[in-house]
């Protein structure tokens, strides 16, 4: 019967131990993983348009052939949604280049719309969009493919034959999804700082409508960028988005003219240290520098 009370008294102490670590714990921001999203390991038909779209990137590759990859897998009304997340899964490679991806997409976009043949890649676009605004406005956490819709809308509003009402399409998007990230730099919000895609979502949406958002919305811009430079001299980020929130800092103290040659350098390195974790683009850096 001791035994049997001992052991009962020690489990109602964890219990309470428990309920004070809980209750503690809603004080201070939780800091979720970010679901990576591999999806077209599976698929070789989508791979092989993985493959394509890097060895064009990098300045191989043959454009009508890619192209002509693509409107093949468009027949098919079921790959629609897996050549838009391709393309989402790519579209970072576009940063700190001719955003060749992105004008790609943009064409297949417009010869769909001529056609208006099956489902669009346009309406992938505006569903994505939607969803990622869906998941920010609940405080939710988004996949890595969610996160990498904001990098093909910021390389698609670099796009000079873009047309007006595109690009103010474009921009009203990027500045929702800039919104809706907002809450995300309060104390009390969960930390995704940690994770690269959140902080490339930030710094991307910065970068394409920064200027205007703090013109038209000072505070809450304000409060992103005080987070930004209060994780810059924090330990709990990775060094690839210690330099991506330096590039955003050195925007801010251009009043989001240019960034400097030496952070521009330095942040061009790091992408291209993030290009060398992609097995397919290892591949195709190696046969484009090694002729066979």
């Amino acid at each position: 019967m001791t035994l049997a009370m001992q052991t009962r008294r020690a489990s109602d102490s964890q219990r309470a131990l428990l309920r004070r670590s809980s209750q503690n714990s809603t004080s201070s921001p939780s800091s979720p993983v970010v679901e990576a999203v591999d999806f077209c390991r599976s698929k070789p038909r989508l791979v092989e348009l993985e493959k394509q779209l890097y060895y064009l990137a990098n300045g191989g590759g043959n454009l009508l052939e890619v192209m002509k990859t693509c409107q093949s897998l468009l027949s098919d009304c079921d790959s629609v949604n897996g050549i838009f997340s391709v393309f989402c899964s790519c579209s970072w490679v576009d940063r700190y280049c001719e955003p060749v991806i992105s004008q790609l997409f943009y064409e297949l976009v417009s010869s769909q719309h001529a056609s208006s043949n099956g489902t669009l890649l346009l309406t992938e676009l505006e569903t994505a969009c939607e969803e990622l605004l869906k998941v920010l406005t609940h405080l939710g956490t988004p996949n890595t493919l969610q996160f990498n819709v904001v990098s093909l809308l910021y390389n698609l509003s670099r796009l000079s034959s873009l047309p007006s009402s595109h690009q103010e399409a474009v921009q009203s998007y990027l500045e929702e999804i800039a919104r809706a990230l907002w809450p995300y730099s309060k104390p009390s919000a969960p930390n995704l700082w940690a994770n690269e895609a959140f902080c490339d979502a930030q710094c991307d949406i910065l970068k394409a409508c920064g200027k205007v958002l703090e013109k038209k919305c000072p505070v809450n811009t304000e409060r992103t960028f005080q987070m930004i430079i209060g994780k810059l001299v924090s330990g709990d980020i990775s060094k690839y988005s210690r330099f991506r929130l330096l590039e955003i800092r050195e925007l801010i103290l251009n009043s989001f003219i240019n960034t400097t040659n030496c952070t521009h350098k330095i942040t061009k390195m790091l992408n291209y240290t993030k290009l060398l974790n992609h097995t397919w683009y290892r591949l195709v850096l190696i046969q484009t520098l090694i002729p066979l």
